[in-house]
């Protein structure tokens, strides 16, 4: 049932006292680890915040550094410095303002492993109506079966709510359930629709989509989050931490089916030219392409990467025999390796996630059906440009 328990025991930052800086970093590494299980959607790349006296610092013939946050790590460091348990530890440990990180809703794949609800209190907000919104909006989530986190965010009438899921969730999926909750915010008594994670239905013509600050220390103030906890408490320290560590993720399948996305108008299927791209050819792209990735390495989101591998199987058309087989050369790599049911299980899900683009990493350079499924041929690539 929808409600608003908890409006009138909100403490905000009342009994704020300092040991809760020492009981989030006492907790700092089980909280990394806790993030990197049920959070991290990618690792080339994360939110990092400016410490407070290097913000909008003039650098040089009136370059600027950051106002707050950039994009981690610097340009000239991608692809070699990754995001690790140990910066999310820093982060948690909340030593400086300089360690807080947030991390990005959409992975490379376009799947998502929450959503998230930004609720602030920047301008003239109403911390009043954030509250009664929130506490409304994680009963809703509650009363289809999910188990929400409600956190504060600065104290001052911000707050988050989260959603983790027990397995990735197409990002369009994603995008419109974040907004089915907060569907009638006019009605909570909010001016305008609450910042939803992920912003975008996809990263088409985006490198990296949107963020969301981890819960813990706030950016500019040394204020820790606070935890709603489903009753009529909001718990802070410690205990605001257990909630946090026993949110292990939902199942996908309790999103309601009034929030799915939009069914897409009929598109005709693709075909592909059967003398250039039959199984044998597409099996040996794919192992190319597999070569390259990441290993599945455990402490280094493994679970990600080899799923990453078998959705990249099924993007390459191959069959499911052809898939496995690739996939059990990329275990060889794998510390530890995944057993055959694992790796079952594995595509399994994957097929779930690509559907529709099935084969969508061999369309370039060849034709698409526009004629009752008939194969109309090859259309020309670009030439290259002689060097």
């Amino acid at each position: 049932m929808e409600g608003t328990d908890g409006r009138d025991n909100f403490i905000g930052s009342s009994d704020y006292d300092g040991t809760i800086p020492l009981e989030w970093r006492n907790r700092a590494a089980k909280l990394a680890e806790w993030a990197w299980d049920h959070l991290v959607n990618r690792t080339d790349v994360w939110i990092a915040y400016m410490p407070l006296h290097l913000r909008n610092k003039e650098i040089s013939d009136g370059k600027k550094l950051p106002e707050k946050t950039y994009t981690a790590p610097p340009e000239n460091k991608r692809g070699v410095a990754r995001l690790t348990k140990a910066v999310l530890a820093r982060h948690f440990a909340g030593r400086d303002e300089g360690d807080v990180v947030g991390i990005h809703a959409i992975s490379e794949l376009e799947t998502c492993r929450w959503i998230g609800i930004d609720l602030d209190n920047h301008g003239a907000g109403n911390p009043d109506a954030n509250l009664e919104a929130a506490i409304f909006f994680y009963h809703r989530l509650l009363g289809i079966g999910f188990t929400p986190l409600l956190y504060t965010s600065d104290g001052k009438g911000g707050f988050h709510i989260r959603v983790i899921f027990s397995a990735p969730v197409a990002c369009a999926g994603a995008h419109y359930f974040a907004r089915w909750v907060v569907r009638d915010y006019a009605d909570r008594g909010l001016e305008d629709e609450p910042e939803v994670f992920p912003k975008q239905i996809g990263l088409a013509g985006l490198k990296y989509g949107s963020g969301m600050r981890l819960p813990g220390r706030h950016h500019t103030t040394e204020y820790f989050s606070e935890v709603f906890d489903g009753t009529q408490h909001w718990l802070s320290g410690a205990k605001a931490i257990e909630v946090l560590l026993s949110a292990t993720g939902d199942s996908p399948d309790l999103i309601p089916a009034d929030a799915s996305p939009p069914r897409p108008h009929p598109m005709p299927a693709r075909v592909f030219a059967p003398s250039d791209l039959g199984e044998s050819d597409r099996v040996a792209r794919c192992r190319r392409y597999i070569s390259k990735m990441p290993s599945s390495i455990s402490g280094q989101n493994g679970h990600a990467a080899f799923f990453s591998a078998a959705c990249m199987c099924l993007r390459f058309g191959l069959s499911d025999a052809s898939s496995i087989g690739i996939l059990n050369e990329y275990n060889l790599r794998a510390d530890p390796p995944w057993t055959e049911r694992e790796i079952a299980h594995k595509l399994a899900d994957a097929h779930k996630i690509v559907g529709a683009d099935f084969g969508n990493m061999l369309t370039n350079g060849i034709a698409e059906v526009a004629d009752e499924g008939k194969y109309l041929g090859l259309i020309p690539s670009k030439p290259k440009k002689k060097r």
